[in-house]
């Protein structure tokens, strides 16, 4: 021949075409584009982009230029997938992606009637008229490749082409660092029955009710003991703890709470009976007082009447004396031991303090409530009071001129409460994004955020025999000399009994304590929690006590010499259990963005539901993608600062719900820009549930059967009802009983979508003779609309 073209290229004579191989040999394989300039001595050193560098629409990356059979299947499947990241309503747009595919002939018609038909201007007849006039030029559908790459698409052809066929997306889901579950082996025996059978009646989670009755019974004892955990050391820890119930509502979050402090509520009844006891006693006491009182002041009256000569001054004196003394021993009112209170300002605390030198329990129901108090401007006072009275073993003074000076000799605070999920992590949110943290919540040492647990009824009796046992530990604890379950007595030293650890427990202490401080911390890359596991080295004497203290009153006598091996065991259990916990709290902020990105990929949901009516928006993230920028300019919940946004990105790209593509805005270069594109197996995985008119047709008729029917919100007993329904003209085609249930689709709506292929059902009935719902390119079944219209 005159003129040979090599397979693959066009040949532009008359009517432009592909060239095609037409006969093969099964055993010589096609030449690469490289082998060929290789061969035939071709310079090298020219690219494609060379070529035609003033349109950048037929410029290939180097990578990219890989001419060589005509377009398989494959390759028409990419043009396929390429397409849909263009837009089909400009008139230019729609005659140069035409121009670009009238090289592949008729495989190049249907791609391009496919996508065309996106259009609600599309229109076949026109669209084949057109095609056909069209005259093809040098460039070819490569260059489809390039202009869908600017707008988010991944070439097949380039080195990425194992990340352009991503996998299925993943869904974003809010996760939760894991938890260990409750163990019976982590309370004392004494105390095993009466929590189970608390948790069991509601039910709810046994933590809920094994930290509230730690928490009162740390409280109890407060400041009246301590231990010393080294041998030598003066180092005293008193077990008063700070704690809290992690829940959503309705989690039985309060009940709990009022179950674990029933022990504590029968102290309390107990002492207001002796308080009311003691106060009858003290005013049959002031009247006694005072009549003396008065008898002594009126006989110095008379003494001071009578002469000299008659009454020596001796006995003025006396009776001065005798007065001075009386008024000595004038009858002090009852003081009402407080174990807690609910609602507390500091200056009255400070006063509950003083007359309550073991300490008392700060109870709230919603924890939030105190913590954001603290947070407030003009509130650093107050918080510095609880910062500094969670320690429990110093003393705090105030001097006010309006309200005096009070001095607390025991400045020792137990806190406890419940808190919900959203509202800590809008705490957590402002704690930690500013400058400061002082540790308060870190103090929330006996924080659970346990696993939801199935609800179940259930009805039984109370083991009043466990409530007992405890009562009665509570009861012995409150009151008890603890010299007598050997404790180290008071000194000039040491202002209150303490404990030490016997040798074997000691041994422990050394060994855990070196691990904690040399692996654990410092090989934790969270500084929140390296923060929190710091304070485990007082927490671990603290709960080791209470335990010890639980046997000895148990049993009513000492418990071994020192605080024993099992009681810090039982201790060190609690922490790693409790340490699990704490990452659960702390992962709701730093759970790599999983916040952010659920935020994110419920926006990106709802770009994907809306349909062609309701997705009228001055961007369009759907065909263009968006930037990180776009993002913060709609100061979404939780993603308002750059810092959430990117872990957001991260996690949906890391999800393959979107693919990050650097692009240069400035022909000039410049540094590039990272736009996100939609993966386009989730635009297709989530079907439009914006309401056009004839769903909303459908929804309307659904709700009239239903109201026909009788169903509630529970469901109902009008099934008389169903025999009403056979003389009703529902007629559905044969699709209509099919499992899998469709939107139906409205035949003359122009823009009703196809469920199986990319065209719209009206584009797929033209040509057919006699429109008929059931031979309509079995897009889906179709409903009679004429039975909905009336």
């Amino acid at each position: 021949p005159r003129v040979m073209r090599l397979a693959g290229f066009s040949h532009n004579k008359a009517e432009s075409f592909i060239t095609r191989i037409h006969t093969m040999q099964d055993n010589l394989y096609p030449y690469s584009v490289n082998k060929l300039i290789v061969g035939l001595g071709l310079n090298t050193n020219v690219s494609h982009r060379e070529i035609f560098p003033n349109n950048t629409f037929n410029t290939i990356d180097e990578e990219d230029f890989t001419i060589g059979l005509p377009p398989e299947a494959d390759v028409i499947a990419d043009l396929r997938s390429a397409l849909e990241y263009l837009p089909c309503e400009d008139y230019h747009d729609w005659i140069r992606q035409a121009m670009h595919l009238k090289t592949l002939g008729n495989e190049g018609l249907d791609l391009w009637l496919a996508w065309s038909s996106k259009s609600a201007k599309f229109d076949r007849a026109e669209a084949l008229s057109k095609w056909h006039s069209l005259q093809a030029n040098r460039t070819d559908y490569k260059a489809i490749f390039n202009e869908a790459k600017a707008k988010g698409w991944i070439n097949p052809l380039s080195n990425q082409s194992a990340a352009y066929e991503l996998p299925d997306p993943l869904p974003i889901t809010s996760s939760f660092a894991p938890v260990m579950p409750f163990s019976a082996d982590l309370l004392p025996t004494a105390l095993q029955e009466f929590v189970y059978d608390e948790a069991d009646r509601m039910p709810a989670p046994v933590s809920f009710v094994a930290v509230s009755v730690l928490v009162a019974l740390g409280s109890v004892i407060g400041a009246s003991c301590g231990i010393k955990p080294k041998q030598k050391d003066d180092w005293l820890i008193v077990p008063n703890l700070w704690g809290g119930i992690v829940a959503p509502p309705t989690s039985k979050k309060s009940p709990a709470i009022d179950s674990g402090m029933r022990p504590l509520n029968f102290l309390i009844n107990k002492a207001r009976e002796s308080y009311e006891s003691d106060l009858k006693s003290h005013e049959k006491d002031k009247m006694l007082y005072k009549s003396k009182l008065e008898g002594l002041e009126a006989d110095l009256k008379s003494a001071s009447k009578t002469s000299s000569k008659n009454k020596p001054q001796k006995t003025r004196e006396e009776l001065a004396e005798l007065i001075c003394q009386e008024r000595e021993n004038e009858p002090m009112p009852p003081c009402l031991r407080r174990y807690k209170t609910n609602d507390c300002t500091v200056p009255k605390l400070g006063e509950l303090e003083c007359a309550n030198p073991n300490g008392i329990l700060v109870l709230r129901d919603e924890l939030i409530g105190l913590l954001a108090g603290l947070d407030k401007e003009g509130k650093e006072e107050d918080r510095a009071f609880y910062l500094e009275g969670f320690n429990g073993t110093g003393s705090y003074d105030t001097d006010r001129i309006m309200r005096g000076s009070l001095f607390i000799k025991n400045h020792c605070l137990s806190v406890f409460g419940g808190i919900q999920p959203d509202k800590l992590i809008a705490y957590l949110e402002q704690a930690y994004s500013g400058l400061g943290n002082d540790g308060l919540l870190q103090r929330f040492q006996m924080l659970v955020y346990p696993d939801s647990i199935e609800w179940q009824y259930r009805d039984r009796y109370p083991n009043r025999e466990a409530a007992n046992v405890v009562f009665d530990i509570f009861k012995k604890l409150s009151e008890t000399d603890f010299i007598e379950f050997g404790a180290y007595p008071t000194d000039e030293y040491n202002k209150r009994p303490y404990f030490r650890f016997s040798l074997d427990a000691q041994a422990f202490y050394v060994d855990w304590t070196h691990k904690l401080n040399t692996q654990t911390i410092p090989n934790e890359e969270n500084t929140v929690i390296q923060q929190h596991l710091g304070k485990y080295e007082r927490l671990l004497p603290a709960l080791a006590l209470i335990f010890h203290l639980i046997d000895c009153a148990s049993i009513g006598q000492a418990n071994g010499f020192g605080v024993s091996l099992e009681a810090i065991q039982r201790a060190a259990r609690w922490c790693e259990y409790l340490e699990t916990h704490a990452r659960r709290v702390y992962g709701l902020i730093d759970g790599m963005g999983m916040r952010p990105a659920l935020t994110l990929s419920k926006k990106i949901e709802a770009l994907i539901k809306r349909t062609a009516k309701t997705d009228e928006t001055p961007e369009n993230w759907l065909k263009d993608g968006f930037t990180l920028r776009d993002v913060r300019r709609k100061q979404w919940q939780h993603l308002k600062d750059d810092n959430a946004i990117e872990k957001a990105l991260t996690v949906l790209a890391d999800n393959y719900w979107i693919v990050p593509n650097d692009t240069h805005n400035s022909k000039n270069g410049g540094r590039p820009t990272t736009r996100y594109f939609i993966s386009q197996k989730l635009k297709t995985s989530i079907p439009p549930t914006a309401k056009t008119d004839e769903t909303q047709k459908m929804n309307n008729f659904s709700e009239k059967t239903a109201q026909k029917i009788g169903f509630g919100s529970f469901g109902s007993t009008h099934l008389g009802d169903f025999e009403n329904l056979e003389n009703d003209s529902l007629i559905l085609t044969k699709n209509e009983l099919d499992d899998d249930f469709k939107t139906p689709i409205d035949p003359n709506d122009k823009k009703a979508k196809c469920n199986n292929c990319v065209h719209y059902a009206w584009d797929c009935a033209k040509g057919i003779e006699g429109i008929d719902p059931d031979t309509l390119h079995d897009c889906t079944h179709f409903v009679d609309y004429d039975f909905l219209l009336t």
